[in-house]
């Protein structure tokens, strides 16, 4: 497409040289150009337009997968770091209210300032506790004073270039930046894959919990809820300030038996038009802060579970209601997808990103999110 735009930009400059030299041929001898002649040119230029513009997008689209493609591999790679600092990979969710991998990762990625700022009730990896929890909005308020309101409000790293701009990347209830993307999430039964519509509820309350161990222990994918100290597997990781345990790092890159190259970690998270279009941090938003959100909604915010068929655009804004199980489907609301023609990228483990096909075998596609199945895959090119 790059060529055919210089070719193009090339024919346009050498007729219009042309048409000068005639111009400058006719002036001279007293006549000047036709309606017929001005016509001509009019159309020639046109067509020249229609057919640049779609070789300048592309070039411009290739531009912003490129980029998306880079802000995964500084996530995954990040998590690499984190690894390296506390002996194990960031989890999804640390406790019902506490930090996310989005959080975690925030050191790593140049944004230590924010990481120290942010104040969160459940203890940072560090061990430092505070008073104030992280869906508090006092945490918009110390963030605002220290480093500006424009800090929550979007991190780079964590926004793909074709889904939304900076103006765009605002969060009504100022809790924290959101993220277009979103953590690899997977359990091992059909039953358990409840980041879904429950029906026998009639809401979405039913999805995975983030303060139970046993659903933790379900889970199939690289990054996991966290685990802590002292506490038993069948425990519930909960309480508030008082009672917060420092996490446990337990899952680490040599724990994934499939290979860190067979197993995804990050992927470009799909969520509707009307959620994109209010800019909404809320219960039942699929796009609200990946910093905040209390209980089992936190990892909804935060992941996108690999169980649904790959998804591209925007599902458009009229009645995608959180608790409608006709409109809001799994797909829409826990899927994966992406605003680039025909694929969604992934960071695998070793931190390396993959472009995959909508039309990828969803049955390769979970075997993608399951870090220890025993199985290895090939990636369709």
């Amino acid at each position: 497409m790059i060529s055919i735009s210089v070719l193009c930009f090339s024919f346009l400059f050498s007729f219009i040289s042309v048409l000068v030299r005639s111009y400058d041929a006719k002036k001279n001898a007293g006549r000047g150009f036709t309606l017929v002649e001005l016509l001509v040119v009019i159309a020639i230029i046109g067509i020249l337009v229609a057919l640049l513009l779609p070789a300048i997008q592309a070039a411009r689209e290739a531009a912003r997968r490129t980029e998306c493609g880079n802000n995964l591999k500084q996530l995954a790679l990040a998590a690499h770091n984190f690894q390296d600092t506390y002996g194990g990979l960031p989890p999804l969710v640390s406790h019902s209210e506490g930090p996310t991998f989005f959080m975690h990762i925030l050191p790593y990625i140049e944004e230590q300032a924010l990481y120290d700022l942010y104040r969160g009730g459940a203890r940072n990896p560090g061990g430092e506790s505070t008073s104030v929890r992280f869906w508090d909005n006092k945490n918009y308020e110390i963030i605002r004073d220290g480093l500006g309101a424009e800090t929550i409000q979007g991190i780079d790293a964590f926004h793909c270039p074709s889904y939304r701009s900076p103006d765009v990347r605002r969060d009504s209830n100022a809790k924290g930046p959101k993220g277009d993307y979103a953590v690899v999430f997977i359990q091992g039964r059909a039953t358990d894959l409840r980041m879904d519509f429950a029906a026998t509820e009639n809401s979405w309350w039913g999805h995975h919990n983030a303060t139970s161990t046993g659903d933790r222990n379900r889970q199939k994918g690289a990054i996991k809820t966290a685990n802590a100290v002292g506490q038993p597997q069948t425990a519930t990781i909960g309480g508030h300030d008082s009672r917060r345990e420092t996490a446990k790092f337990d899952v680490t890159l040599n724990s994934i038996k499939d290979g860190t190259s067979n197993t995804a970690m990050l992927g470009e998270k799909f969520w509707t038009q009307g959620e994109w279009d209010r800019g909404c941090c809320g219960g039942d938003s699929s796009d609200g802060s990946v910093f905040n959100q209390t209980g089992s909604w936190r990892e909804y915010m935060a992941a996108r579970n690999m169980r649904f068929p790959l998804r591209q655009g925007l599902v458009p804004a009229g009645g995608d209601g959180w608790n409608n199980p006709a409109r809001t489907t799994a797909a829409r609301a826990a899927g994966f997808g992406s605003m680039h023609p025909g694929i969604v990228q992934f960071a695998l483990c070793d931190g390396s990103v993959r472009a995959l096909p909508l039309s990828i075998d969803l049955f390769l596609q979970w075997k993608l999110a399951d870090a220890n199945d025993g199985e290895t895959i090939s990636l369709p090119k």
